[in-house]
């Protein structure tokens, strides 16, 4: 597990962690509405609140597990509620995290369909989300046509920076090289001031030899 988590981490604050900021300004805002499930509620508040002091603590942490049993319990018991939506991509994080891809796919998916009439953004994350689980599982195409997909239906997404990268890291997985070094030019030309800039350049260094 903690092979899976060394692999992976470096990755993670860059995909998935993205969709999980988003959700808990989300969340703030409407936090001050009145929720038909105020029991749901409390258990969510509960376990966000295990959730961001533990994350730091490692994969290990008891409490961890503990805020992924009370996500799990919301989707369950308060299936209406708006915190079941919310809680769908901290299981599919968590569940990452563990290297449990199945759930966390099951968890995410869910969550798209359920965002589906939301703000783009929202579908963005979700599939990127994916597109790392299926990458997790080597089901490398799969993964590579989520965030191609992306920049086909949204070619100035926001979110175009760490689709790049992660397509050229896919497409070398593939053994496609051509089309993971033209990926790597493409990021070296539009994101000049990024800090993943030396990365790419080292990376396209290797692609000329």
């Amino acid at each position: 597990m903690r092979d899976i988590f060394r692999n992976y981490s470096k990755y993670i604050n860059y995909t998935i962690f993205p969709l999980l900021i988003v959700l808990l300004i989300y969340a703030g805002i409407y936090g001050y509405l009145t929720y038909t499930n105020r029991k749901a509620e409390s258990i969510y508040n509960s376990a966000i609140k295990l959730f961001s002091e533990n994350l730091k603590k490692g994969l290990n942490n008891k409490k961890l597990d503990e805020s992924l049993k009370m996500f799990k319990s919301i989707v369950k018991k308060y299936p209406l509620s708006r915190y079941s939506r919310l809680s769908m991509p901290f299981i599919g994080y968590l569940s990452f995290m563990k290297g449990n891809y199945e759930e966390a796919i099951l968890y995410y998916d869910k969550f798209k369909k359920k965002i589906a009439d939301s703000a783009k953004e929202y579908t963005c994350l979700s599939d990127i989300s994916l597109a790392s689980c299926y990458e997790g599982k080597k089901e490398y195409k799969k993964a590579t046509r989520l965030l191609e997909d992306i920049l086909k239906k949204d070619p100035d997404t926001p979110f175009k920076e760490l689709i790049l990268l992660s397509l050229e890291r896919l497409y070398r997985l593939q053994n496609r090289k051509e089309l993971a070094k033209k990926t790597i030019e493409e990021f070296i030309k539009e994101y000049p001031n990024s800090p993943f800039l030396y990365m790419a350049k080292a990376r396209l260094f290797s692609y000329n030899k």
